[in-house]
């Protein structure tokens, strides 16, 4: 969810004619780093355990996320209706 809502803040940016660089793949860096917070934060609490699979879900649901939501924009640009 974090990488929808960042995913469309940019997109949003974009829209208004700033310059956003890679905005993706900015989207995807900004919540795997979300999910490495939250990581660390596990590590740092002793009823929690720090789970390099967890990273890895991080990752791959930000890509899966973003992808989605970049899917359904240019899919509702083409919808007639």
């Amino acid at each position: 969810m974090v990488g929808v809502f960042i995913d469309e803040a940019l997109t949003e940016r974009v829209g208004r004619g700033r310059r956003v660089s890679l905005p993706l793949l900015l989207a995807i860096l900004a919540t795997t780093l979300v999910g490495a917070i939250d990581a660390g934060i596990q590590a740092l609490v002793s009823s929690r355990a720090f789970d390099p699979l967890d990273m890895l879900c991080a990752v791959l649901a930000a890509v899966v996320a973003v992808a989605v939501n970049g899917g359904l924009l240019w899919a509702r640009r083409f919808a007639v209706l």
